[in-house]
């Protein structure tokens, strides 16, 4: 499939948007805001609270690669102990899966083309998706978004984000038709997937049921006009 189009431009008229509102609440702090000079500790030996710090640090989180390695590190670390932190501290770690993976205006492009006249959401959601960063590792986004308490009180943007990237993750290696089928209703058994990728889809499929059974709109996650709720809705 065709990559999105005018990725880097739409995002320059983006920004004053993003940078306006909470990166950890919207999802916008990949834009690319620099890191400071001496840059985050970043070792196996970093304590869970230095790893937690960095993710609350909006200029050292909203890099990817950063992003990326705070994730390696936590996933080496007791997940009982992760699943225990506070909310706003799990949040900050579900929100580095959108950090490492969701590469500098994909979502920007997404919600300004799929409320363009005419535009296929469908098509568009798939081409997201393919941009998404597959090599980022989930370990603990999955053991987050596994862990109830952090299903139940995590803010919807936080979930929803982490849960694509589980999506897209899948949809790497299975194709986005399938995936998206998934999650539109269609039984996993169905599908020729492994152990680990049929857990990844069951995780997202629970934080579509945790958000829509939200009441009002604190399930709601938009940007613009658009659902981001429709990057885990599959086919409509």
């Amino acid at each position: 499939m065709k990559r999105l189009p005018g990725i880097c431009a739409f995002a320059v008229a983006a920004a004053s948007f993003f940078l306006a509102a909470s990166c950890r609440d919207v999802f916008t702090s990949s834009l690319g805001v620099p890191l400071e000079r001496d840059g985050p500790p970043r070792s196996s030996s970093s304590s869970v609270s230095t790893l937690v710090d960095i993710a609350h640090n909006d200029q050292w989180a909203s890099d990817p690669d950063t992003a990326a390695t705070v994730l390696d590190l936590l996933a080496l670390k007791d997940q009982a102990i992760l699943q225990a932190l506070p909310v706003d501290d799990q949040a900050a770690i579900l929100n580095l899966a959108a950090n490492a993976a969701i590469g500098m205006g994909t979502l920007a492009t997404l919600a300004d083309s799929a409320v363009q006249s005419g535009a296929n959401v469908n098509d568009l959601v798939s081409q997201a998706l393919l941009a998404f960063d597959a090599t980022v590792n989930l370990t603990v986004i999955e053991s987050l978004l596994g862990n109830p308490s952090t299903l139940d009180a995590a803010p919807a943007a936080s979930l929803a984000m982490s849960a694509a990237v589980l999506i897209a993750d899948v949809a790497d290696d299975i194709g986005v038709t399938d995936v998206m089928e998934i999650m539109a209703g269609a039984a996993l058994g169905g599908y020729a997937l492994t152990p680990a990728q049929t857990d990844k889809l069951t995780l997202a499929l629970g934080v579509v049921t945790e958000l829509d059974g939200r009441p009002g709109d604190e399930g709601s996650v938009t940007l613009g006009d658009f659902d981001l709720l429709d990057l885990l809705r599959g086919i409509q």
